[in-house]
């Protein structure tokens, strides 16, 4: 899969954060591609997060 703009690789890494058993290791963009490296893992961590605000989990604040 050819990954060419931000928008591509977030839904490419929040389908992958869907999966029960995907993982962040999981990402196809190398380091040299920084920008869409990080646009992946941005949806990566959408995906986890969605089905827990759809069982009522609000976010929790990094810092209490």
């Amino acid at each position: 899969m050819l990954l060419v703009s931000m928008n591509d690789a977030f839904e490419a890494g929040r389908r992958i954060g869907t999966v029960p058993h995907g993982s962040a290791i999981d990402c196809p963009i190398g380091h040299e591609q920084i920008i869409l490296r990080l646009s992946w893992m941005d949806g990566f961590s959408k995906g986890r997060s969605d089905p827990l605000r759809d069982r009522g989990w609000i976010d929790l604040p990094l810092w209490n």
